[in-house]
């Protein structure tokens, strides 16, 4: 059965040359547009921040502490960052005349994050960064305070390693257009949505006539949908894999030496695109180009607000409707590669991938209950 499937993969040649070509196609332009365009807006410089204590609890105290700490780090650690503690009304004003490159709000549970119009991607995750792992270290201490308190000076030691959560790989300059390569990756992944179409018109009649025989047959649909996944898995990893040695060798992006856990990442994107198409196909009628249509919009979507078209997008997002970049199937995909390619630490990456194979795990499941239960009046 899988020599089956793997089969009719390999005779959809239209399907594989355009997942393989087009992303090439588009970093190919990208090459081309930027190597005769220099920029600072991305380098890993110096930051400057402002820093509004709302209130005086410990929580603005300790934060205080962690930035004092972040200001102290020798440029040879990593980022280094300039402090100024002020009002919300002047920080807003250092913002918009470039005083800042951003400013933080810290109340007695939370911080807020603003960011500049017109912000560079390394400067939107360094924000994110040192708001997110404070957050992380702060909720760890208050439940061992509540749990454990006899361990508290072993867990904020620990902790205290995390200061370097966001130091960056300095041997040589970041690429400031990487984010246009990896939302171009990241786009092809997710038009592996298609495959999970193609997957759905195997085993199911109605939308496709040639899965009346693959209907009527005694074996499990289980088995079926699992081995026609993992036949389409296959092809769309070949393709990808073409898409990582071309950012390699001719954009110039250091994929081998962390080869291991982009491998690990690609699997768990693919998976999850391929069974986010089986799960919408389902629910889309008509025929399959018609289906394809239907979800096609729903990623073209995805991947416009994700920032691949513009890409200070998602920190407009971010400041008015944050809740979008947390489910955005595009917008996580391109925090996980440009972490993973960035960041010497890698911070949630091990949780965003958990929640991706959750995720897919569900949607398949779904998919295989309404497929077991699917009836037809005739064939």
């Amino acid at each position: 059965m899988l020599k089956h499937f793997m089969k009719m993969v390999l005779r959809n040649k239209t399907n594989l040359l355009w997942g393989l070509i087009f992303p090439i196609a588009l970093m190919s332009l990208f090459k081309l547009t930027f190597s005769n365009i220099s920029s600072s807006e991305n380098t890993l410089d110096t930051r400057k921040i402002a820093v509004v204590l709302d209130g005086s609890g410990i929580y603005q105290e300790n934060f205080k502490t962690v930035m004092d700490e972040l200001s102290k780090q020798d440029s040879e650690d990593g980022l280094t960052v300039e402090v100024s503690y002020t009002d919300e009304k002047e920080a807003s004003a250092g913002l918009d005349n470039g005083d800042y490159d951003f400013y933080y709000v810290v109340g007695d549970e939370d911080i807020t994050v603003h960011l500049g119009e017109k912000y560079g991607v390394a400067t939107g995750m360094i924000a994110r960064e040192i708001a997110d792992t404070y957050k992380f270290n702060m909720d760890i201490i208050n439940e061992c305070l509540k749990t454990d308190p006899a361990k508290i000076g072993e867990i904020t030691e620990s902790l205290g390693n995390r200061l370097d959560y966001i130091a960056m790989e300095k041997e040589e300059e970041a690429d400031v257009y990487m984010w246009y390569y990896v939302s171009t990756l990241v786009m092809g992944i997710l038009f592996d949505y298609a495959l999970g179409l193609r997957v759905l018109a195997t085993v199911r009649a109605d939308v496709a006539g040639s899965a009346m025989r693959v209907a009527l047959s005694s074996s499990s649909k289980t088995r079926m949908v699992v081995y026609c996944l993992f036949a389409q898995l296959v092809s769309s990893l070949a393709k990808t894999a073409v898409h990582l040695l071309f950012m390699q060798f001719v954009i110039g992006i250091d994929i081998a030496s962390k080869a291991g856990i982009i491998a690990i990442a690609i699997v768990a994107t693919t998976v999850f695109s391929i069974c986010l198409g089986i799960l919408l196909g389902m629910f889309f009628k008509g025929d399959v180009q018609s289906r394809e249509n239907k979800t096609l919009g729903f990623v073209m979507l995805s991947v416009f607000i994700s920032g691949e078209m513009i890409v200070s997008l998602p920190g407009y997002i971010e400041k008015y409707a944050p809740v979008i970049n947390r489910i955005n199937p595009a917008t996580i995909f391109n925090k996980i590669f440009y972490r993973i390619l960035l960041c010497e630490n890698k911070g949630d990456l091990a949780m965003n991938l958990l929640i991706l194979t959750i995720a897919s795990l569900v949607m398949l499941t779904a998919s295989i209950i309404i497929l077991r239960r699917e009836t037809y009046a005739s064939l």
